[in-house]
């Protein structure tokens, strides 16, 4: 398993690129895998609730654990998700913050319903 946390299905892991890789074994197109940025955090297993990268089009703004913004939000996906990374890395923590403040409410409700259900 390459990465703890997926939005696919338990089963799809990632297990065979994990097998290739360790054999050394050469893999084609693998920079078409795309890995979504923004997920609901939770401890527990199982797919994980996908929040739409069109919050952060909305005004969202992705938060270190000190409250401090790290990336532009709306950079490609690839390189939003890498800065996640990386900032979780330095820190050593498990996520970041996604915080929906500078969009007012109402907004959330009308534009994202599902994700203000789930997640506020």
């Amino acid at each position: 398993m390459i990465f703890e946390h997926s939005t696919n299905y338990k089963h799809l892991t990632g297990d065979s690129i994990a097998l290739a890789l360790k054999h050394g074994i050469k893999l084609q197109h693998i920079d078409y895998i795309q890995i979504h940025p923004t997920t609901l955090y939770t401890e527990k297993d199982g797919r994980e609730f996908l929040i739409s990268e069109s919050v952060r089009g909305e005004g969202a703004i992705l938060l270190n654990s000190k409250g401090e913004r790290f990336v532009n939000e709306l950079l490609p996906r690839d390189v939003v998700a890498n800065a996640i990374f990386s900032e979780m890395k330095k820190e050593g923590s498990k996520h970041v913050w996604l915080s929906f403040a500078p969009i007012p409410e109402e907004e959330i409700k009308t534009h994202f319903p599902n994700i203000y259900k789930r997640c506020l």
